[in-house]
């Protein structure tokens, strides 16, 4: 097999940015080999990667904080390092998408920086390192350094690791150049530019950042105070020095999401929420990309069609891309494994913030349905939000092997004054051969059992996806997910139908 031109080795927070910088290469008649391309559900990941490194020819780095950070990525640029230490055959190119600071071995490579830059001036910096086999000489004599407004037309790119700045834009000395300069020195003396240099250290450490991803034109509150609204893309930065657990609220229209986070001086807090309503689909039909994030890498899994199904078998999230629902109803195909039950999650604000439902089998701890609050990845079994009624009729169904319809019916409601948010649970037992013990088991095949309607004590999460996981040692199967407008109550207590 050919060998290909470039692997692009990126962290999932960068997959627009590696997307773009794969785009403009293939435009440019170069071959890539990329994750979000060219590794296809069902595959493995791990051989797929080393598959990637081995067969292409150099290995592009999407150079951010986050590739950084992430431990799987050293193991992608390291691989490309062995192969070309001394960097002759360039095998690896770190290209520079937002401000960082490489350190040990990855610092030694030049890398080409975009941090900043226009597309076009981007496109073609790339382009031109990429393709130049010889010096970047310039075409014209650089400008004279101490000729005030000198100008020239000569542009290259920026691709050492000590930044080149060209002559002829040259910026204004900053504060801290002037301070750091030998006559600002003299005059204010040694200690007083140290004391200067200190608070202007401790201005930056001792505040925080909040980076909010969100719907264009969305209003954005801090503590109740307005922050403004994000640009067209759906972007808004802003910075504060009021850190411990602060509201959050954006609003937009009629829509708004309102939520607490933890602030630490020196950090960014990365806040991202649509809170406008996802179209609900004609058809019902929600089939399509499902995310499960492991070690902050986000994994894919597709449902193209009824016949794909969903294994579920651990305790990561397995929910649906970017949906966000507010009121619905959905229903899907469970398939048990093992007796120990299914656990699906609603409102799902992201893959570590979402309600819990928990169908706990004979093979559980505890019988039962459970309601969950889940906050950063954490809850206690021990401490349900609520729990239905006991249904000893559906808990002797729920056995290795046996299939079922689940029918699910969100909302949100005020009651005495106070705003919750409720779910209804209905299950359709599917045919099956009945065991002798099963005589005495109720209700039949078909026939609708509703497990009662949990509630949440205050609004948590307002709006967010669907998705699927373990509590315990439960394995399962999902197929046929289908998502509707709110419709009448699928049945009531008793199990018989209300339609």
């Amino acid at each position: 097999m050919q060998k290909k031109d470039f692997f692009i080795s990126y962290n999932s927070a960068d997959k627009h940015w590696a997307e773009w910088v794969a785009w403009i290469l293939e435009e440019a008649q170069f071959t890539v080999y990329i994750q979000a391309w060219d590794f296809l559900p069902g595959e493995n990941f791990v051989i797929e990667m080393d598959e990637a490194v081995r067969q292409t020819r150099g290995t592009v780095v999407i150079l951010s904080p986050d590739y950084l950070n992430a431990k799987f990525t050293k193991a992608e640029w390291a691989a490309a390092f062995v192969n070309d230490p001394e960097g002759k055959a360039r095998a690896l190119i770190p290209i520079r998408v937002r401000e960082c600071q490489p350190t040990g071995l990855l610092e030694t490579i030049i890398h080409i920086d975009i941090v900043g830059l226009p597309e076009q001036q981007a496109h073609e910096r790339i382009l031109r390192f990429l393709e130049q086999e010889e010096r970047f000489k310039p075409a014209q004599a650089p400008a004279f350094p101490g000729v005030a407004g000198a100008t020239t037309d000569a542009t290259y790119p920026r691709v050492t690791s000590e930044q080149v700045t060209f002559p002829g834009a040259l910026p204004a000395p900053s504060l801290v150049d002037r301070i750091l300069s030998k006559g600002m020195l003299q005059k204010l003396g040694v200690w007083a530019a140290a004391l200067l240099l200190f608070g202007l250290g401790c201005f930056f450490l001792l505040r925080a950042t909040l980076e909010v991803k969100s719907d264009p034109g969305t209003q954005v509150f801090f503590e109740n105070h307005p922050l403004g609204k994000t640009d067209k893309d759906g972007r808004l930065k802003a910075h504060t020095f009021r850190i411990g657990k602060r509201a959050i609220k954006l609003v937009n229209g009629k829509y708004e999401y309102q939520t607490e986070k933890d602030f630490f001086f020196g950090r960014t807090l990365r806040l991202r929420h649509s809170v406008l309503p996802s179209p609900l689909p004609q058809s019902g039909d929600r089939g399509g990309v499902w995310r499960r994030w492991q070690n902050g890498v986000e994994q894919q899994m597709e449902i193209t069609n009824q016949s794909k199904r969903l294994l579920i078998n651990d305790p990561r999230l397995v929910y649906a891309g970017d949906w966000n629902y507010y009121d619905y109803e959905l229903r899907f195909h469970l398939t048990l494994q093992t007796d120990a039950g299914a656990a699906w999650a609603w409102r799902v604000e992201d893959e570590s913030n979402y309600y819990l439902c928990y169908l706990a089998g004979p093979g559980a701890k505890e019988q039962g349905l459970f309601l969950y609050v889940v906050r950063d990845n954490v809850f206690d079994p021990a401490q349900p939000e609520d729990k239905a009624p006991d249904n000893p009729s559906i808990f002797c169904h729920l056995r290795a092997n046996r299939k079922y319809e689940v029918i699910l019916t969100v909302t949100t409601r005020q009651e005495h004054g106070v705003k919750t948010d409720q779910i209804k649970v209905c299950v359709v037992p599917a045919g099956y051969e009945t065991a002798e013990n099963d005589f005495n088991c109720q209700p039949n095949a078909g026939v609708p059992v509703s497990l009662g309607t949990l509630r949440t004590k205050r609004v948590y999460f307002p709006s967010g996806s669907i998705g699927f996981r373990a509590v315990a040692n439960e394995q399962f199967s999902v197929g046929s997910v289908m998502l509707f407008a709110q419709q009448e109550q699928v049945c009531d207590r008793d199990g018989a139908s209300a339609r």
